[in-house]
């Protein structure tokens, strides 16, 4: 896989290996835009690969103004 394996530094944080996961709409959040132990354990599971270097997460927001 060469140079996706390899460590890579954005600013001060040094990250795994080059593979990001993108934010992904999975709608898990509640109506007004919380959080959720769904959530949670949706990015958590992804998080825990050890083949993913970093992961963005969806949208959420305090306000509907920032939906």
């Amino acid at each position: 896989m060469g140079m996706v394996n390899e460590k890579i530094k954005i600013g001060k944080k040094e990250i795994s290996t080059r593979i990001v996961m993108p934010p992904i709409a999975t709608y898990q959040s509640t109506d007004d835009g919380m959080v959720t132990e769904k959530m949670l354990d949706y990015y958590g599971e992804r998080a825990a690969n050890r083949h993913t270097g970093m992961v963005i997460t969806e949208h959420s927001y305090i306000d509907i103004g920032g939906k």
